[in-house]
Order: structure tokens, then C-alpha cells, then sequence
């Protein structure tokens, strides 16, 4: 009950203080990043969200590569299925752990002569998944060489976990009530299931009481962006605790080592 009781005050706070959410940029999502996972300013640290936020999601074009004749992807896209274009969270807004595909984007194919040729939907489905997959190995070997993890085995967990809280952070910004066009952001009970995911591969028993907040928040009959501006809130507020408490204050030991370290220290 007082949980219940705490997630309704934390929504009300928050469409109090709607005008704090604007998300236009990366330094409005990067400040969502440090406040949710609780660390100090680092560089490397801001370098990695800006990989993830900037490059990975909102970059939708991309860099010029020679898998692509020199183009960026989307211009590669456009070139090689005629008369395809798209606003920005068309593409790379569908989660880190989730299927690359949209309405939006089915849409766009159905709407073109190739769409209808099942080889060639097929074939652009794929040059989207190899583009996805292609960012998703640039982001998990950038969090592996900050968060100093292995390749495999639990760190494997903890990187694609850390990863996914940015990525989820980054979407939940973009619902928020100062964001006006929603085409193609992941739909948001599957950002709160991505979300869950990430805190019980870090630790479930540690994280059974954060996981309930969101649980909880996600089920309020409100606006989508007012229950995302919510879940910012309880994030912000429970999710640095947490990290720092995890396996027993292990992975707040090895960030440590890593220069990483959190703003408000935990005994």
C-alpha cells in the first residue's frame, strides 16, 4: 500500500513539474542518464551515453561506410528501396533488446511497389536487423571497455542490462509530455518490460522493490506521457540505490576501479 501511495505522488510531482522534461537534444536525455543511474560526472562516461543516445537511436543516417558504397545507411536505404523515406524514430527506436521493426515502418512498405514483393520486404528487413545488430556490437564493446566486463557469462548480462536502462531512459524521454510526435517510439509497455528485464539481470532479489515501483506507476490510468515523466521520476529516485546495492555492492566496487563513481556515495 505504500508503495502504491509513493508511485502516485511521484507521478503528481511530476506533472507538476512538467516544464523540467524537454528532450530535444542530447544534453536534455544525458541529464536523465546521470540522474537515473546516480553517477558523478565522467567523460568516458558521458561519451558512452552520447554513443548510445546520439549515435546509436537518434542517428538514424548514420556514418558514411564502405558496406554501403560510402553512403550513410538511410541514404543507402532510400537508394536501394525507391522512394523510401522516414522521420528520424522511424528507425533505432524500437529497443535495445527488442525486434527492429514498426508500424510505421510496415506502413512505409506497404505503401511502395516493392512492399509488396515478399523477397524485397524481406531484404529490406534484414538491411534494417544488420544495420541494428551493427550498432548494438559498436554499443556493447564501448560498455564492456568502461564498465571493465567480459564478453560472456554475467558480464555479458550486465553489460547488455546497462546498456538497455540508457536506451529505455532515452525512449522514456521521448514520450514525455513536452514531445509532441510519437510516430515510431517503441510502445511503452514494452519499455517497461525491457526495463524490468534489465533490473532482474543485474540482480532480481535486489531489485524486487524497484521493479513493484514500476509496476505500479505503469498501471496508472493516465496519459502515456504522463505516466513516462512519472516513471523518470521513480527511476531517478530508485534506480542509483540500487545499482550501488547490487551483488552485494560488486559491480559499485568494480565501477569504482573503473573511475566510475556515484554522486551520492552509499555506506
Amino acid at each position: 500500500m505504500r508503495k502504491t501511495i509513493t508511485a502516485i505522488c511521484c507521478i503528481m510531482c511530476s506533472l507538476m513539474n512538467i516544464g523540467a522534461y524537454a528532450h530535444s537534444g542530447f544534453e536534455l536525455h544525458k541529464a536523465d542518464f546521470y540522474a537515473v543511474l546516480g553517477f558523478e560526472d565522467n567523460a568516458k562516461v558521458t561519451a558512452w551515453m552520447r554513443q548510445i543516445s546520439s549515435k546509436m537511436i537518434d542517428g538514424y543516417k548514420g556514418t558514411e561506410l564502405p558496406q554501403y558504397g560510402g553512403m550513410d545507411f538511410y541514404n543507402y536505404l532510400k537508394a536501394e528501396f525507391p522512394g523510401f523515406k522516414c522521420k528520424h524514430r522511424l528507425l533505432f527506436h524500437w529497443g535495445y533488446n527488442s525486434r527492429p521493426w514498426n508500424e510505421g515502418l510496415q506502413a512505409k512498405a506497404d505503401a511502395l511497389p516493392w512492399g509488396r514483393n515478399p523477397d524485397e520486404l524481406k531484404r529490406f528487413k534484414h538491411t534494417i536487423a544488420d544495420e541494428q545488430q551493427r550498432r548494438n556490437r559498436e554499443a556493447n564493446a564501448m560498455t564492456e571497455k568502461l564498465f571493465g566486463f567480459a564478453s560472456s557469462g554475467k558480464d555479458a548480462s550486465y553489460a547488455n542490462a546497462m546498456i538497455s536502462i540508457v536506451y529505455d531512459v532515452h525512449l522514456l524521454g521521448d514520450y514525455t509530455p513536452d514531445n509532441k510526435d510519437f510516430d515510431g517510439v517503441q510502445d511503452f509497455s514494452s519499455v517497461v518490460g525491457d526495463l524490468i528485464n534489465a533490473i532482474r539481470k543485474i540482480d532480481e532479489a535486489q531489485g524486487k522493490a524497484l521493479v513493484k515501483s514500476i509496476q505500479t506507476a505503469s498501471r496508472q490510468q493516465l496519459p502515456v506521457q504522463q505516466k513516462a515523466a512519472g516513471m523518470l521520476e521513480i527511476l531517478q529516485r530508485e534506480m542509483p540505490e540500487f545499482l550501488q546495492k547490487a551483488q552485494g555492492g560488486t559491480l559499485k566496487r568494480r565501477f569504482a576501479k573503473q573511475g566510475i563513481i556515484f554522486k551520492d556515495n552509499l555506506r
